[in-house]
């Protein structure tokens, strides 16, 4: 589903469901179930707000982003806490 989408709409309620659809390069659109809990509300707040993500409101029209891939800075966080040379 994720190489061949135009757009997703993903349920902001799954902090894994969002991030997987960063990997792509397509529109990605939240839907915001009744009840959803702080800490995922805020997190779909902070990716709208930095342009990757939109709200869903019944139409998802196709738009670019560059594919979000934070495995460096992981990897430079473990590093570090671990105290391993880069």
């Amino acid at each position: 589903i994720l190489a061949n989408a135009a757009a997703l709409v993903v349920a902001a309620d799954s902090h894994n469901m969002m991030s997987e659809a960063f990997s792509t390069a397509v529109g990605v659109y939240d839907w915001r179930p009744p009840g959803l809990t702080g800490k995922l509300c805020w997190f779909a707040d902070e990716l709208e707000a930095s342009g990757q993500m939109k709200r869903f409101e019944m139409q998802a029209p196709t738009f670019a982003r560059m594919p979000l891939d934070a495995t460096p800075q992981i990897v430079a966080e473990i590093r570090k806490r671990l105290s391993l040379p880069d």
